[in-house]
């Protein structure tokens, strides 16, 4: 990954020091989507406006910029630049991660809702992609979803809900990834587990009313 910027115009100081850009990051951490200003990855001379990255891991990634003048460091906190990198290919737009819910619901099926923030500087979901692990203690199956369902906005929230297929009364777990209209993933929902109902009985279909006269 090389990054690209524009050294501002006062960026030599008044002396014989050279002026520098600092380089700093995140390490990739999705829990903190923000470069780590107390940890420095490198500087980089005046007049040079680039640097690049040795091989980034998959991950979430932030990289802030800040001057130094050899003295002082300007304590700059929004010039800074966030990418996902997933099976090595870097997307620099993507939706904001979901948060998953997952309830029973009758013949062991299961009922998911996935919510996603819409005020959000990030692109806008267009879909969400559900998952599950083999019922048997096994990792979620990413590779694999149980389908894509389309998301309807709802005032502050995107929604998309899926009722899945029925299943035996043992532990599942569950994961969700959202995308956004060109195919970038979120990063992946929190992931809960349920145990489906597949003994308690079907709700009635319907209630008729006779009018008894008196």
């Amino acid at each position: 990954m090389t990054l690209y910027w524009t050294d501002p115009d006062n960026i030599e100081p008044y002396d014989d020091t050279k002026g520098y850009v600092r380089i700093y990051h995140n390490a990739g951490n999705p829990a903190k989507p923000y470069p780590d200003y107390d940890t420095l990855v490198d500087s980089v001379l005046a007049g040079v406006e680039q640097w690049t990255s040795g091989p980034l891991c998959d991950g979430t990634w932030a990289f802030g910029l800040r001057v130094y003048d050899g003295v002082n460091e300007e304590l700059n906190g929004h010039t800074f630049v966030i990418f996902r990198v997933v099976n090595g290919e870097v997307f620099d737009t993507f939706p904001p991660k979901p948060a998953l819910l997952a309830d029973p619901s009758i013949g062991g099926k299961v009922t998911l809702l996935a919510m996603i923030d819409a005020s959000t500087p990030l692109s806008y979901p267009s879909t969400v992609k559900f998952f599950t692990n083999d019922g048997a203690g096994g990792a979620v199956d990413y590779s694999t979803e149980l389908d894509e369902v389309s998301v309807t906005e709802q005032g502050s929230k995107y929604l998309a809900e899926l009722l899945t297929a029925a299943y035996g009364e043992t532990e599942r777990i569950f994961g969700a990834i959202a995308y956004d209209a060109d195919g970038n993933p979120s990063m992946r929902a929190a992931e809960v587990t349920v145990t489906p109902d597949a003994t308690a009985p079907e709700a009635i279909p319907d209630i008729e009313i006779e009018e008894t006269r008196i």
